[in-house]
């Protein structure tokens, strides 16, 4: 037997895996990521909850009761309907990636308190962008009921 079979094993160290010098860097970018998708994907879907909210408004209240409304009234909403369909894929994608980033700077140490910022404000996106859509959608379909149908 060989007598480096009992020797004592090494010191355990802070960093086990080897990973990357704790920097803050890794939870400061995922924060600013997620403030940024949230804001601007909730600013995007209220831009584009008006107008479509005004328009569902007016086909509504122009459709006699018992009938179906006729889908036409989306067809001028297009570019609306895009921004919106944006607004919600970069708060999707974007969110999902601030979220993730946000967790491995919680688990690997690198800006803990802003990993965990981030992944707050990342899980709280779609309670903003819901709320954002639908004020301003039920804005404009209010404005509309309002207005005399003719």
């Amino acid at each position: 037997m060989s007598s480096d079979l009992f020797a004592p094993l090494p010191e355990p160290t802070a960093d086990p895996f080897g990973t990357a010098p704790s920097s803050r860097t890794l939870g400061l970018v995922a924060l600013i990521v997620a403030a940024v998708v949230v804001l601007a994907a909730s600013i995007g879907v209220a831009i584009a909850g008006y107008p479509l909210g005004e328009a569902a408004g007016h086909a509504f209240a122009s459709t006699p009761v018992g009938q179906s409304v006729d889908p036409a009234w989306m067809s001028d909403l297009q570019g609306w309907v895009a921004v919106l369909e944006v607004a919600f894929w970069l708060g999707t994608l974007g969110g999902m990636w601030a979220l993730i980033q946000g967790l491995i700077a919680v688990a690997t140490n690198r800006g803990r308190a802003f990993g965990i910022a981030a992944s707050v404000v990342a899980v709280a996106g779609p309670v903003v962008f819901t709320a954002a859509g639908t004020m301003t959608m039920l804005a404009g379909y209010a404005t509309a009921a309002a207005m005399p149908v003719g």
